[in-house]
């Protein structure tokens, strides 16, 4: 009951979207001129939840105890694949999701490969993943990696962020200069710093340096850190090789890509998560991926399972389970609106992937019998996502 009015709720924030946007909604096409409209693909079932036969049932099955009831109707599209390919979109949790999914796919065929590069030079014919984030979440996870890497000189990518990065002893006017700084600077690079850019391929033999090609070019619009302009929509939008292309604005997206285009691609994957959801995120694939829900995937016994423990080791990566809206940086009216303002299209992104990823939960319990989404883990989502829905009051 809990998750599907929730679904509904979402469904419902999805679809009255921007007049020009065409946003694929629950039981119906598409949104056009602020309404669902009917299209050649409804009553068709997602590509996500294909009956297909299950893949890569092996040894895993033994790292947990399982659920009696398989879903193999739920699982995976594409059969056999060799190479599960993660669209990996700095500070959304990738690194922390890179190592639960390897423990998930160890002992199978298939292997994980994880690149922070643009989404258009992944293999289509592979399994396709991301993760995605509250944008307002994801703008301050951005600023707090850049400041740990500033305090951190001795960690091999230090000298890539320009000394110029406002840092001091006070991180909440740091946050302020460094979101004002591109709130009032629109720039993007230019022609002739995108061709070199895609010139100079990454040399990690020796430290990179902020102030060395291809850096040099960005480094005066975005301190060659993170550019918070919409970034998990440009990701999946930008068209340059080499990594770490989708942390700087280029002119192939803008500062604010299409928002249409960055659904689409997005629905294109074969499965996204959402760092709010990370654990019945994760839950979906590994369902997915065997074609049975893991006992610890259930409500009552999640945290208890062999991927529960949170990430430990390079103090700049983490499960993402900070930076939430009780953050006290976050509690300014002027971070959030400034924020706000450089992540429309993100907004849209992630709520079309929050509707796809409940939905998800909403069919494997159905299919499974198994409750995933406990009911105090749907209210803190809706309270850290409720601006993302237009009215603060309509997941409440």
């Amino acid at each position: 009951m809990w998750l599907g009015a929730l679904v509904k709720l979402v469904a419902a924030a999805v679809c009255p979207v921007r007049r020009f946007i065409c946003i694929p909604c629950i039981n119906c096409g598409c949104v056009s001129k602020g309404r669902c409209v009917a299209s050649q693909n409804q009553g068709r079932q997602p590509a996500e939840f294909s009956h297909a036969n299950t893949i890569a049932r092996d040894k895993y099955l033994n790292m947990a105890q399982t659920t009696a009831l398989a879903v193999p109707r739920l699982t995976f599209q594409k059969v056999g694949v060799s190479v599960v390919q993660l669209v990996h979109i700095a500070k959304c949790a990738g690194t922390h999701l890179t190592r639960q999914l390897n423990t998930v796919v160890a002992n199978s065929a298939a292997r994980l490969v994880s690149w922070e590069s643009c989404m258009v030079f992944f293999e289509p014919s592979t399994l396709m993943l991301t993760m995605l984030r509250s944008p307002r979440s994801h703008v301050l996870s951005q600023f707090d990696h850049l400041r740990g890497l500033a305090q951190s000189p001795s960690w091999f990518f230090s000298r890539m962020l320009s000394p110029s990065f406002p840092l001091s002893t006070n991180r909440k006017a740091d946050f302020s200069t460094w979101l004002q700084h591109f709130h009032r600077s629109q720039r993007i690079a230019d022609a002739d710093c995108s061709r070199v850019w895609d010139r100079h391929w990454l040399n990690f033999s020796r430290q990179p340096c902020w102030y060395e090609p291809p850096f040099d070019c960005v480094a005066p619009l975005d301190f060659n850190g993170y550019n918070p302009h919409n970034m998990q929509a440009r990701h999946l939008l930008c068209t340059h090789r080499p990594a770490f292309a989708g942390h700087h604005v280029f002119a192939d997206t803008g500062l604010e890509p299409d928002a249409a285009a960055a659904v689409s691609a997005m629905r294109r994957l074969d499965w996204v998560g959402l760092v709010e959801l990370f654990s019945e995120s994760l839950c979906v694939f590994r369902a997915r991926w065997t074609g049975v829900v893991p006992a610890d995937c259930q409500c009552s016994q999640q945290g208890q399972g062999p991927l529960a423990k949170s990430a430990k080791g390079n103090p700049h990566h983490g499960s993402g389970d900070r930076h939430g809206p009780g953050d006290e940086l976050l509690s300014d009216p002027m971070h959030v609106a400034m924020i706000d303002a450089m992540t429309t299209v993100d907004v849209i992104l992630y709520r079309a992937a929050a509707t796809r990823l409940l939905e998800s939960i909403r069919r494997l319990e159905k299919a499974s019998g198994v409750t995933i989404a406990c009911p105090s883990r749907l209210s803190a989502f809706r309270e850290a996502t409720a601006y993302i829905f237009n009215d603060s009051t309509a997941l409440k």
